[in-house]
């Protein structure tokens, strides 16, 4: 935002991309999302909260003894 001549910069929105990627090996999509500091913050809970989760299923699944496959190792 700026004044009413334009040469003074009066204030300011700052905000951020989140870029998405989906598809399977041969097709390959993004997009991007804009968030703002609420967006930040409410994705924190949610990532939070399934991170939480996960750690419940994963003692779950080690208490039926079934042996839990993580996408990320290699």
């Amino acid at each position: 935002m700026f004044n009413e001549e334009g040469s003074v910069a009066e204030g300011a929105i700052i905000l951020h991309n989140l870029r998405i990627y989906y598809g399977d090996s041969e097709d390959q999509r993004n997009f991007f999302v804009t968030l703002d500091a609420n967006d930040l913050q409410q994705l924190r809970k949610v990532i939070s909260r399934a991170e939480q989760k996960a750690e419940v299923l994963k003692a779950v699944l080690k208490r039926a003894d079934i042996r839990f496959l993580d996408v990320q190792e290699k």
